[in-house]
């Protein structure tokens, strides 16, 4: 299923079959955790919270039981991790501890084959260091100024009294990236707080305002999400 692509007037978002859905070739598991994010819960206050190893550990004793209990059927097929953004730390360890349970002969067994990651965070005090290599690669910015920034730019340090031929330098790029989506340089760049609803069913009001124009930006789209999946009805029938 997706949100139907139209101008929002207000009223509950409105779903429409998807052909290109990954559900056709696929079947998915969306996870909700840490325990409490999303429609995650835990019978325990100590349950949560946790750190990032406790976490895949809740993952797993979920995945063993929603598999073992609740749908045996799928226990012969093949088996990937997913996730994108922060998952990109959080997936990895998911898939060792699996890996570590096949290894123990932990029933039931996994047949895991691998984990997938879309547009990942990887170590995130180093994740500025290449955003002026990636500049360049994608032609954000001329051959000189990435010449001039690595010329003076510590990779390790990044802008500091010692270097400081680099920080005008510095400012031209972040100039030049200004208005750029960071987080994937083809969408369109939009005012953050661009989509404030007005809720007018159920018991949920907001005094926002009401969209004008398109729905066209991500955080647009993902504001409808949370809306149609706030609703009542929705809760209830996810549960």
């Amino acid at each position: 299923m997706m949100l139907d692509y139209k101008e929002y007037n207000g009223s509950l978002p409105t779903l429409s079959s998807n052909p290109y859905a990954y559900t056709k070739v696929a079947n998915i598991i969306f996870v909700d955790f840490p325990l409490g994010t999303g429609f995650s819960y835990a019978t325990t206050v100590k349950a949560n919270h946790s750190n990032n190893l406790q976490a895949a550990h809740h993952a797993y004793q979920f995945l063993r039981k929603w598999l073992l209990v609740e749908h045996p059927e799928y226990l012969n097929n093949p088996f990937y991790v997913g996730g994108d953004s922060y998952s990109g730390i959080a997936v990895p360890i998911v898939t060792q501890v699996i890996s570590d349970g096949i290894v123990a002969g932990v029933k039931p067994w996994i047949d895991l084959k691998g984990y997938i990651l879309g547009n990942p965070v990887k170590i995130i005090p180093d994740e500025d260091n290449y955003k002026i290599p990636f500049a360049h690669g994608m032609g954000l910015i001329s051959a000189e100024l990435y010449q001039a920034c690595i010329s003076y730019y510590s990779f390790t340090l990044g802008v500091t009294p010692s270097n400081a031929l680099c920080s005008g330098d510095m400012r031209t790029f972040n100039s030049l990236l200004k208005g750029i989506v960071q987080s994937h340089i083809l969408e369109p760049s939009c005012d953050p707080v661009s989509l404030r609803v007005h809720h007018s069913y159920g018991s949920r009001r907001s005094m926002a305002t009401t969209l004008h124009g398109s729905v066209k930006c991500l955080g647009d789209w993902m504001k409808l999400s949370e809306i149609w999946v706030n609703t009542d009805n929705v809760r209830e029938a996810l549960h």
